[in-house]
C-alpha cells in the first residue's frame, strides 16, 4: 500500500518493489503470486476498497497489489535457449 500524498510515481514504485519481493521469494524457494488489486472490481466494491476495509488500511492510502506467499505447488524446468522463438526478436526496428 502507498500513502497517496507521497508522490506521483506510486504505481511504478510499487511495481518495482513488488517485482523484487517476487524475485526474493524465488531465491529462497518460496512460492509467490502477484494478485492485482488496482482497477479491479471486488464482490461489492472496488478491490482496493474491499482490501483496505479487510486490512483496516486508513484513508489516504491505496493498494496496488497483494503478493501471496507460500509453498510451491509445482516445480517447473527452466527454459532452454532452444525454446526461445527468435522470430519475435526485432533488431533496431519493429
Amino acid at each position: 500500500m502507498v500513502k497517496l500524498d507521497r508522490g506521483e510515481f506510486w504505481i511504478e514504485d510499487g511495481a518495482a518493489v513488488s517485482s523484487y519481493i517476487l524475485l526474493t521469494a524465488e531465491q529462497y524457494g518460496i512460492g509467490a503470486c502477484w494478485v492485482q488489486i488496482r482497477n479491479r472490481k471486488g464482490r461489492r466494491k472496488s478491490s482496493d476498497e474491499e482490501i483496505r476495509e479487510l486490512l483496516n488500511v486508513p484513508n489516504g492510502y491505496a493498494v496496488l497489489n497483494l503478493i501471496a506467499l507460500g509453498g510451491k505447488g509445482e516445480t517447473k524446468a527452466a527454459y532452454q535457449e532452444s525454446d526461445f522463438d527468435f522470430k519475435k526478436v526485432h533488431h533496431e526496428r519493429f
